[in-house]
């Protein structure tokens, strides 16, 4: 059976070394995360508040790996989000906006866009890009630093357009000159189709299962 430091090693030689590996640590133990940060990864990702907080200070030990978090944030979990450092990556609206000012003065984010359209999941619509950042202009603090999506659970070729038609938004908010904006991340590819996702453009992944194996 092959060890997290072996998978992590097999990712990265199929991603390159300019693709931002983020270790996604959901429901897994803080033992399992010190492992991945032993086999060199500077990124640890949680879906929920509450784990990320647990395992952030568990895992405050001076160390140079940071934290992000990925699934949908809830505005009354922003102030458990207080003194400790995370990029969000699941950044999708004004009322967040409103609570991170509010509770934390300021943060790092992704902008989500719901690249697959689908109801269930979060993120501004894909012809709302601009808009939304050029909304967040008054709100100096928080600086969108990228997009982020999550495709939708179906089969490769309908992945891959909608990959490719993410790279394409990414790639025109490149010239965009707000204050607040960097196009520095594409934050798109999980463990089902981080491959594709690289090939499209993306230079962040978000990689649970690959790394850790399956939850039993």
């Amino acid at each position: 059976m092959s060890s997290i430091k072996d998978r992590i090693e097999n990712i990265r030689s199929r991603i390159g070394d300019n693709v931002c590996l983020v270790a996604v640590t959901k429901t897994r133990t803080v033992a399992e995360a010190e492992d991945a940060l032993r086999a060199g990864v500077l990124h640890l990702g949680e879906n929920r508040v509450q784990e990320f907080v647990a395992k952030y200070d568990a895992l405050s030990d001076g160390g140079n790996h940071s934290w992000h978090i990925l699934g949908p944030l809830q505005t009354n979990k922003v102030k458990y989000l207080k003194d400790r450092s995370a990029l969000i990556q699941s950044f999708d609206r004004l009322a967040l906006a409103d609570e991170i000012v509010r509770r934390l003065g300021g943060a790092e984010v992704l902008l989500q866009v719901n690249i697959s359209g689908e109801a269930q999941k979060s993120g501004v619509d894909p012809g709302d890009v601009e808009r939304m950042i050029e909304a967040m202009q008054s709100y100096g603090s928080i600086r969108i630093r990228g997009l982020m999506c999550v495709a939708e659970n179906a089969d490769l070729r309908a992945v891959g357009r909608q990959f490719e038609r993410m790279r394409k938004i990414f790639d025109s908010t490149a010239s965009f000159s707000y204050p607040t904006y960097s196009a520095e991340y594409l934050s798109m590819g999980m463990s089902n189709d981080y491959e594709l996702a690289v090939q499209e453009g993306s230079n962040m992944v978000r990689i649970g299962t690959e790394i850790f194996g399956r939850r039993v």
